[in-house]
């Protein structure tokens, strides 16, 4: 008995429909996800929280304003104040790299409002206290329901980001190295364009045209494989407790992951809990594990990280270590935060199918089957191996 692929297709298959927050079709997934638990016979939680998306929607935004403001006016000034243009550049530097691997931002954003969404949690292997018996580990595995779509495909909106990146960090050593030098160029036009890509992302809007097949009907898709997978085993043979917790508002700040951890950290044991986040999964092409974030990057994992890759390196999976730089979320973030274990599977980065992800052709036809499985086997075998 293994990972069955075709299964976790048939629930993708199920999915893939627009699944906005608030909408009709987010409500839908989640009949479908918490109908699908209690006929393979898991008890369920819905664990219904309510949230505010304003607060980190206007961060990101003032935010992308504020780096360009600061280098036009750093620009500005350096023929006139340099020390000061100076200070202002290496400030924002530092500033820019600090919140790229602060893991609690999103969770400083977290406010309460009129939207709503719902965790889906499901749990097997429990010992009487609640949580595993003394010398088992828990595993927590996490995929969000819901989709979105946005204004600019994924490639425009990450090379946006990209670009905007890496002319802020340009501009800041520019104004640096030439405040020292006499006949100081005027850098102001050039800092005016760049605060191009910035501006552009201003009118990056959120609608509810994608299917999110992808991201991340599939990842749904291996998560329900699993929980029947590891229930036809027998409750007698699992080694640790399983947890199986479908995110809500993931596309809208991480708010499900956010919420879910702030929920149960008491309750779980650093040293015991793991987490294996399952988001984009199925693209055709390499396994992308994801176990960093930021720059330079942070860990949200070392034990995880070792036993991923001895298993890819085992059976011969094709894949990957990777970390998250800028204009990209994961619920493990606000996890890892907390100082869990926590990886993310993926795969096909940058490749046709994966770059559709938050736009209309977000499809079923994206999604590999066989890739699919071999992400749905890998998870499984983490597990297995704790």
């Amino acid at each position: 008995m293994g990972f069955d692929h075709r299964r976790a297709f048939e629930h993708v298959r199920n999915l893939s429909f627009p699944r906005l927050v608030g909408s009709p079709g987010e409500k839908k997934a989640r009949e479908y996800i918490i109908s699908y638990f209690l006929n393979i016979g898991l008890e369920v939680e819905a664990q219904g929280f309510r949230f505010s998306p304003l607060p980190w929607e206007a961060f990101l935004r003032l935010s992308l304003l504020m780096q360009s403001g600061i280098i036009i006016l750093g620009a500005w000034l350096l023929p006139h104040l340099p020390s000061v243009s100076v200070i202002l550049s290496l400030l924002l530097l530092v500033a820019t790299a600090s919140i790229t691997r602060w893991g609690f931002l999103f969770e400083a954003f977290d406010r309460e409002g009129k939207k709503e969404s719902v965790n889906i949690i499901a749990r097997m292997g429990k010992g009487k206290s609640g949580g595993p018996e003394p010398g088992r580990r828990r595993v927590v595995y996490m995929a969000h329901y819901d989709s979105k779509a946005q204004v600019f495909p994924l490639p425009l909106r990450f090379g946006l980001f990209v670009l905007g990146f890496l002319l802020m960090a340009g501009m800041s050593l520019a104004i640096t190295i030439l405040a020292f030098f006499p006949g100081r160029p005027d850098l102001l036009p050039w800092a005016l364009m760049a605060a191009v890509p910035n501006i552009l992302l201003q009118f990056n809007f959120t609608n509810n045209a994608s299917d999110g097949a992808l991201d991340n009907a599939a990842g749904v898709g291996i998560l329900l494989e699993l929980a029947r997978l590891w229930q036809a085993s027998g409750k007698d043979t699992i080694q640790h407790e399983i947890m199986f917790v479908a995110t809500g508002a993931e596309e809208l700040g991480l708010l499900g992951a956010i919420r879910f951890i702030i929920k149960y950290a008491p309750s779980f044991d650093l040293e015991s809990t793991y987490f294996v986040n399952l988001d984009g999964p199925g693209a055709k092409g390499r396994i992308i594990y994801v176990t960093g974030f930021g720059i330079p990057p942070v860990r949200t994992c070392n034990k995880l990280r070792v036993l991923t890759g001895e298993i890819v390196r085992d059976k011969g999976l094709p894949a990957r270590d990777s970390t998250l730089f800028v204009g990209a979320a994961l619920d493990i973030i606000p996890v890892a935060a907390r100082g869990y274990e926590a990886i993310s599977i993926s795969s096909g980065a940058l490749s046709k199918p994966f770059l559709a992800v938050h736009s209309k052709n977000d499809r079923i036809e994206n999604v590999d089957p066989e890739t699919l499985g071999r992400c749905g086997e890998l998870a499984y075998e983490i597990a297995m191996r704790l």
